[in-house]
């Protein structure tokens, strides 16, 4: 390798080697905000593992449909849940940019895993406008959960542009790795935000679907999921009212 190239791995080494979280994140603040989003990606894994244990054993059925384990849709499901780990990974790292391209990720596999679940033309098409177009006619996002899809299709809107640069506010501008890894909680709450009103609205979307996976949890997994879920969504799931 060049000099300079040897000269620049050598400065990436020592920081490597000295960087280190900081404990809680280094202010309160951000330990709070870091707290939020945790409770949220914990709520989706739960949600997620009472999704397959109940897929495999044949049971499980969304709006009516039945679920393969194996389908297309699930998989897609189940990376949008994968994306909000990678959102929190992100969050601890000071990595805002790449935690927002997650989350849109997040967003448009967890719409494509469901409306994939009945409509060939959602799990193949490579235009996420189509997709969106797609998804508003399939059951999952109709009658009551009309208002947490159009609620991701604006968190969606919004997380382009950041992926698109489209603004000086939403690029980063960081041409050293130490700059582009560095605490900001301004930003990682705007993200937290973001990641609050997806997983709420998608957390819903499910349940509204399928009640089994907010009664079929455990006590403490259903705690939870009282932190995260809308009070109204938890009364159709306890059978309480058919609507909201």
């Amino acid at each position: 390798m060049s000099r300079v190239s040897d000269a620049d791995l050598d400065q990436l080494d020592r920081f490597l080697a000295e960087y280190r979280v900081p404990p809680s994140l280094g202010a309160q603040a951000r330990a709070s905000l870091l707290k939020r989003v945790h409770r949220h990606v914990l709520a989706g894994l739960q949600v997620q593992a009472c999704f397959l244990a109940s897929a495999r054993a044949g049971t499980s059925t969304i709006s009516g449909t039945i679920v393969d384990p194996s389908s297309e849709s699930v998989s897609h499901l189940n990376e949008g849940f994968a994306d909000l780990v990678g959102v929190l990974g992100c969050l601890v790292h000071g990595l805002y940019k790449p935690s927002n391209m997650l989350l849109r990720g997040s967003v448009e596999n967890f719409v494509r895993g469901l409306a994939g679940l009945s409509s060939l033309e959602a799990r193949e098409t490579k235009s996420v406008y189509r997709l969106f177009e797609l998804a508003a006619k399939e059951p999952p996002f109709l009658a009551a959960s009309v208002n947490d899809f159009l609620s991701l299709q604006q968190v969606y809107g919004d997380l382009c542009l950041h992926v698109h640069s489209a603004t000086p506010d939403h690029r980063g501008g960081a041409h050293h790795l130490s700059v582009y890894m560095r605490q900001d909680t301004a930003k990682m709450r705007s993200v937290v935000l973001a990641v609050e009103r997806a997983s709420r609205a998608m957390l819903s979307i499910l349940v509204r679907s399928d009640r089994r996976l907010y009664t079929g949890c455990s006590p403490r997994v259903r705690d939870l999921l009282d932190e995260v879920l809308p009070s109204g969504v938890r009364l159709v799931a306890l059978g309480a009212t058919s609507h909201l």
